[in-house]
C-alpha cells in the first residue's frame, strides 16, 4: 500500500468541515494541546483568609505533634511504672507466700502447745482432784484420830 492510500490529503479523502470540538464547548486550544476553559467562578475568600486559616491549621498541625509526642512519652512512662510496680507485686506476692507458709506453720505449732497444754492442764486437774480428795481423806483420817483420842 502507498502512502497515499492513508493519507486524508489524497483524491480519496473526505473532509469534515465541523471541528472535532469547538470554541464554546469545549475552551480555546493554546499551543496545540493546552485548552484553556473559561470558568466562572466567585471567590467567595480572600486570600489573606485563607492563609491566616492555613497558619492557624499549621500552627493545630504543631500543637497535636506536641501532644502526641508527649502522650507518646506519658505512655512509655506509665508501662515503665506498670512493669516496675508488677515486679514489686511479684515481689510481694512471695513475701505473703513465705509469711503465710510461716504463719501455717506458726499455727500448727501453736496448734500442737494447745493441745499439749489442754492434757497438761487435765492432769493438773486430776492432781489437784486427788490432792484435794487426800486433804479431805486426811481431814477425815485426823478428825476420827482425835475421837478416839478424845474416848481414851
Amino acid at each position: 500500500m502507498s502512502e497515499t492510500e492513508y493519507s486524508s490529503t489524497g483524491p480519496d479523502a473526505q473532509t469534515n468541515e465541523t471541528p472535532p470540538y469547538t470554541i464554546e464547548d469545549h475552551g480555546l486550544l493554546n499551543h496545540g494541546k493546552e485548552i484553556s476553559i473559561p470558568c466562572p467562578h466567585e471567590n467567595d475568600h480572600d486570600e489573606a483568609t485563607l492563609w491566616e486559616e492555613n497558619e492557624n491549621l499549621k500552627n493545630d498541625l504543631r500543637k497535636l505533634q506536641q501532644k502526641e509526642k508527649k502522650l507518646s512519652h506519658d505512655e512509655k512512662v506509665i508501662l515503665g511504672q506498670l512493669l516496675r510496680s508488677e515486679e514489686d507485686r511479684y515481689t510481694l506476692e512471695a513475701k505473703v507466700d513465705d509469711l503465710r507458709k510461716e504463719c501455717n506453720a506458726k499455727t500448727k505449732s501453736l496448734d500442737g502447745a494447745m493441745k499439749r497444754l489442754c492434757v497438761a492442764n487435765h492432769q493438773l486437774d486430776a492432781m489437784t482432784s486427788k490432792w484435794e480428795m487426800s486433804q479431805h481423806e486426811l481431814g477425815l483420817c485426823m478428825a476420827k484420830v482425835e475421837r478416839e483420842k478424845q474416848r481414851e
